[in-house]
This record gives structure tokens, C-alpha cells and sequence, in this order.
């Protein structure tokens, strides 16, 4: 997608276009409810310590994406497809991409924990 924006934006496009949002507004928040149970449920353990650590790491990741991550997709995407390339566009995508996978690895980081 950060190829030869916003030509390859093909792939957001069309009666077939790549949306992620279902994933968005359900996975986290199932991850996040059972992050609370798990902190609960081992509330008197000494697991306690790293749930808290998990969920803040969590919880940061998860600011990170929405403040952050989706105003630069949203900037990126806005114009849509045209079968052009932008440079500048590309190195904007370039940034959403890395910021991408950094919260990728945070999500991991909070999984590991």
C-alpha cells in the first residue's frame, strides 16, 4: 500500500476493498476485557505485577494507535485512488507503516509480559 501511493490504494477501493474496522472494533476490546478478568482473577498472585505491566503497555499501544496511527491512515487515505504518485504521500505512508509495526511489536511486547 505504501509502494506508489495513492496508486496502490487500489486495494481500499472497489466493491471488494480491504476494511479492517470490523477487526478494530473487536478485537481490542475483547483483548482489553479479558487483560481486567485476568487482573482480577490473579489480583493476590504475583502475577499481578506483570498483568499491570501488560495492560499499561496495552493501554499505551492502544493511545498510541488512535491518536497517532489513524490520523496519519486517515490523512494518507483521504484523497482515495487516482492513478498518479506522490512522493510526498509516500513518504507520509512510509511514516504510517513504521508507526504500524512499532504498535505491532507493542501489541506483542504486551502479549509476551
Amino acid at each position: 500500500m505504501v509502494a506508489e501511493p495513492p496508486r496502490s490504494f487500489s486495494v481500499l477501493e472497489g466493491p471488494f476493498g480491504y476494511d479492517s474496522s470490523f477487526w478494530w472494533d473487536t478485537v481490542p476490546n475483547v483483548t482489553f476485557t479479558l487483560l481486567l478478568v485476568a487482573l482480577v482473577v490473579n489480583w493476590a498472585s504475583p502475577r499481578r505485577g506483570l498483568l499491570l505491566l501488560s495492560l499499561g503497555i496495552f493501554i499505551v499501544t492502544g493511545l498510541t494507535a488512535v491518536f497517532v496511527l489513524d490520523p496519519i491512515h486517515a490523512e494518507v487515505i483521504a484523497g482515495g485512488f487516482s492513478d498518479t504518485f506522490d512522493p510526498a504521500l509516500r513518504d507520509r505512508a512510509r511514516i504510517w507503516y513504521r508507526v504500524d509495526w512499532m504498535v505491532c511489536g507493542l501489541t506483542a511486547l504486551s502479549g509476551i509480559v
